[in-house]
């Protein structure tokens, strides 16, 4: 009985140190290591952008003045020669009624002088007439009293006939001279009146001109197209004073094969943005036409991709949804 005690024992203790053993030499277990997931990275830019031309010309003031009226809006197409606004300028405005008082004044002294012109003229021909009638009168007169001149020294003819034709010939010889004087200064008033004349109407010809200018210079402010084209801007509102510094009172597109998508970008979204990377164009008001392009450059927040466009109806001013693809 105590034999199979102890052997019991033996084995117990045998039994546990088996386990010691063991858990002392077992490897404690492995924790699993998460595989690292990196973050997403956009792979495409989805931004919205306003279309634009590539290149514009620009259409500036040309006299200082008002801004009376505007003919077109951004938009609108327009051609060559085509008013697009009008600017009033008082200076201008000022010298053109100068001007026209001054050539009103200048034809009323060129009607004036040529009615005494025509006076002078009926005159000088009434003076030459009766000067020509008198030096006829006298002429017959002269012969006269020289006949009876003659006869009174022959005996032939009485002193008082004598006498009175030499009263006769003394009258008419007067009445000559003074009707020749009359009608000499009826032709120096007409020489005189005519070289007044000739200057009246070549000062006239210099206020013509001078309002003709006027007129042109007021007509410069009527802002006209210089080209065929589409109004991209517009400067300035009704009422505006503005001077011929201002360059670009408009800007008129003429070539619609080159545009350009003007997009605004967040700053984190700058930074994945590279000049050269592919972007497509989907125009928003054409029913999604999508067209090819490429970022140009980066001012700023804003992103300009350049495209070109088939079509004509894809004009500035459209709105587009623009993908870049970053690479």
């Amino acid at each position: 009985m105590k034999a199979r005690l102890w052997m019991g024992a033996l084995v117990a203790i045998a039994v546990i140190a088996v386990a010691t053993y063991v858990v002392q030499t077992r490897k404690p277990a492995q924790t699993a290591v998460k595989p690292t997931v990196p973050e997403p990275v956009d792979v495409e830019l989805s931004l919205q952008a306003v279309l634009q031309t590539a290149t514009s010309i620009p259409v500036g003031v040309p006299v200082e003045g008002k801004i009376e009226s505007f003919q077109v809006e951004a938009g609108d197409e327009v051609y060559e020669g085509q008013l697009l606004a009008q600017i009033k300028s008082q200076a201008l405005e000022t010298a053109k009624l100068e001007a026209e008082t001054d050539l009103e004044q200048s034809e009323t002294r060129v009607r004036n002088l040529e009615a005494a012109m025509s006076a002078a003229r009926l005159e000088a021909s009434r003076a030459v007439a009766d000067a020509a009638r008198v030096k006829n009168e006298y002429e017959r007169a002269a012969k006269n009293f020289q006949r009876e001149k003659m006869l009174l020294a022959e005996g032939a003819t009485p002193r008082r006939n004598f006498e009175k034709a030499q009263k006769e010939f003394i009258a008419l010889e007067a009445e000559t001279k003074n009707h020749d004087a009359v009608a000499a200064g009826a032709e120096e008033r007409i020489t005189s009146t005519q070289n007044e004349l000739d200057a009246a109407r070549k000062l006239l010809e210099g206020k013509s001109e001078d309002l003709e200018q006027a007129t042109q210079r007021v007509g410069a402010g009527n802002v006209l197209s210089p080209v065929n084209g589409i109004v991209v801007g517009r400067r300035g509102q009704a009422g505006d004073n503005v001077h011929p510094s201002m360059t670009d009172l408009f800007q008129i597109a003429t070539d619609l094969s080159a545009m350009q998508a003007i997009a605004q970008a967040s700053p984190a979204q700058i930074k994945q943005i590279k000049p050269g990377q592919p972007a497509t164009v989907t125009i928003v008001e054409m029913a999604g036409e999508i067209l090819q392009g490429s970022v140009l450059k980066i001012e700023g927040d804003r992103v300009v991709i350049e495209f070109a466009n088939p079509n004509p109806l894809i004009k500035p001013g459209l709105t587009a949804q623009v993908r870049i693809k970053l690479t």
